[in-house]
């Protein structure tokens, strides 16, 4: 299996250490973390994560967690009031489609996509978000919680998103900051760092690196809890017009 280097293109990495049987090292030019070797294997997501990977890590299974997950949805619909409006939306990586129930209730014409056939919203299609084909430029919101890391290459996913993002849509990511103090005190040992998941944990530079030259700017960014990350982004292309990445 091959050595890889960041995404940001250098080469310059610390080690953080093991964990797994995988070394984890982060980038000194960005600040990314990532596993050096890692293989995307979407038939894990497709089964084994929903049960059997949750119970080994004694976390609770997707679909016992649908009132937590509506919670916390509320609390980040919450956070972003002011930034969006009702419009038509699509989460990514929706799980059980609390995002989704939620955005429905505020008159949001709102769908999610999941691999795992685990969603209690009629509204979730169990495909996977890259192979499924959606009409261009379709939508005024896509948000991403907690799902751009698990890519091995996360430049496939943000192209199929400015396929189908709206121009002056947002675009809303949130996941692990790799630069927080936690995961800069606890090294290897910070709780975010799993080489069968996480593939690369991005950080806000590199992020905003990317997306600023893909003509959508950074327009808020916040720390919905300790040690996490909100970026929201606004979609300035012209219709139609694409950037290649």
């Amino acid at each position: 299996m091959a050595i890889r280097d960041c995404i940001c293109g250098r080469t310059n990495k610390i080690s953080l250490g093991f964990k797994e049987g995988i070394e984890i090292v982060r980038c000194q030019s960005c600040n990314t973390i990532f596993p050096v070797t890692y293989t995307y294997n979407e038939q894990f997501y497709r089964d084994e994560y929903s049960q059997q990977y949750q119970i080994q890590r004694e976390t609770p299974t997707y679909s016992d967690r649908i009132d937590h997950d509506i919670s916390v949805a509320e609390c980040r619909f919450k956070s972003l009031q002011g930034v969006i409006e009702p419009t038509k939306s699509l989460d990514i990586g929706s799980g059980t489609g609390g995002f989704v129930k939620v955005a429905l209730k505020a008159n949001y014409d709102a769908y999610g996509i999941e691999l795992m056939p685990f969603a209690v919203e009629d509204r979730i299609i169990n495909d996977s978000f890259l192979t499924y084909e959606f009409e261009p430029n379709s939508f005024g919101l896509i948000t991403m919680f907690d799902v751009l890391e698990h890519f091995d290459n996360p430049f496939i996913i943000i192209r199929k998103i400015l396929s189908i993002l709206q121009s002056g849509g947002i675009l809303v990511i949130e996941q692990p900051n790799p630069m927080s103090e936690e995961a800069i005190n606890k090294g290897i040992l910070w709780k975010h760092i799993k080489p069968q998941e996480h593939n690369y944990l991005i950080s806000d530079i590199m992020l905003t690196i990317i997306f600023k030259y893909l003509r959508l700017p950074l327009i808020k960014q916040f720390e919905p809890i300790k040690g996490r990350m909100c970026l929201v982004y606004q979609n300035d292309r012209l219709r139609n017009s694409y950037t290649s990445i």
